[in-house]
């Protein structure tokens, strides 16, 4: 399985590709038995041995039991993983399953399922086979569904899911490679039939792309799109947190202001910006309103009569020049508070 060389992976592409992790001392793979997971448990092989490299390796499997072939398929991973010399943990999900939404369960129940089986074998990084196929995708999923610049990034090559860090090493790599890869090596891998399926969003928008490649909408570029939207969020978010540093006061109570000049000086995606992290922040994490809803309320502050509107469970006031976010009433938590003898609280 481990030929000499592997063509379109010369030892130091390899090298690149999983450079973030090559100091680790164990790490996780999420591979189904598709090629693109096969693939990444491959290269994986291959990298480990071109660069000469011990770390332990542990391979994860999802027995979903939504098919009846889902065992065989999670025990032939298990057979190559050996093979290679890695550990390998069946995983299977025996919860019930939803009517609606079954990708999305099975996608959750996955990695949450992967990452308590993570924590018991005291492994903390999870690499999966997205690659860049899969990113271009994501970028069209996002863009039909009104994401913003964030959104547009696209998936993150390193990210966190479920309390577990997860790295994607071959967002750079075309589904092409794997399948070829996998020829080389001799190795067959499951087809999935909800891969094909056009009920699912996901399959419609990968035929689609097919077509857009001969407008020049192909993977490559959505590729570079996406990591410019990155760059450009990166450089947002920096200015948003000074501003946020410099221009927003909280009291003692959990209400951050700011001054109504500054914030509507601000370019229209600061402020929307702006009015998010103040949300988040008043919420103490539980929200910070989606893109349509700020746009809407960055509009509506303008207005002269504006005088309060609730999203994401705070209160957005306008109140003597100032711009006010509190968490609602409602929503507050309340916590015992001890008093002694002679003292009084406000």
């Amino acid at each position: 399985m481990l030929k000499p060389g592997l063509p379109g992976f010369p030892s130091e592409r390899l090298g690149a590709l999983f450079a973030p992790v090559a100091a680790r001392e164990k790490i996780a793979l999420a591979v189904s038995g598709g090629g693109d997971s096969l693939g990444l448990m491959v290269l994986v092989g291959h990298w480990l041995k071109s660069w000469d490299l011990h770390p332990e390796i542990f391979v994860y499997s999802l027995n979903h039991g939504l098919r009846a072939e889902a065992a065989d398929e999670t025990a032939m991973v298990g057979e190559i993983a050996r093979d290679m010399g890695f550990s390998f943990r069946e995983l299977i999900w025996d919860e019930k399953k939803p009517t609606t939404g079954i990708q999305a369960a099975a996608r959750e129940a996955r990695y949450r399922l992967i990452a308590q089986a993570m924590h018991r074998d005291g492994v903390d990084i999870l690499l999966t086979g997205h690659h860049i196929n899969d990113q271009a995708e994501t970028v069209l999923m996002r863009l039909a569904a009104g994401s913003g610049i964030y959104g547009l990034r696209g998936m993150e090559a390193i990210s966190r899911m479920q309390g577990i860090e997860v790295f994607r090493p071959l967002l750079e790599v075309k589904s092409e490679e794997l399948t070829n890869l996998l020829c080389h090596v001799g190795l067959r891998s499951v087809q999935d039939p909800g891969n094909i399926d056009e009920k699912f969003e996901r399959v419609r928008w990968r035929k689609a792309l097919g077509g857009l490649g001969g407008l020049g909408l192909d993977c490559d570029r959505l590729s570079v799109f996406s990591k410019r939207m990155a760059r450009a969020d990166q450089a947002l978010r920096q200015m948003c947190d000074d501003l946020f540093a410099s221009h927003v006061h909280v009291d003692q109570f959990g209400v951050l202001g700011m001054d109504q000049k500054d914030f509507f000086s601000q370019p229209d995606e600061m402020a929307i910006r702006l009015l998010s992290r103040m949300i988040y922040a008043a919420s103490g994490g539980r929200g910070k309103g989606e893109l349509a809803q700020l746009e809407k309320l960055v509009q509506a502050l303008a207005v002269q009569d504006f005088t309060a509107h609730t999203l994401a469970h705070c209160k957005v006031a306008k109140r003597h020049d100032f711009i006010f976010v509190a968490r609602e009433a409602g929503r507050i938590e309340g916590g015992q508070v001890l008093v002694g003898a002679g003292e009084t609280i406000v």
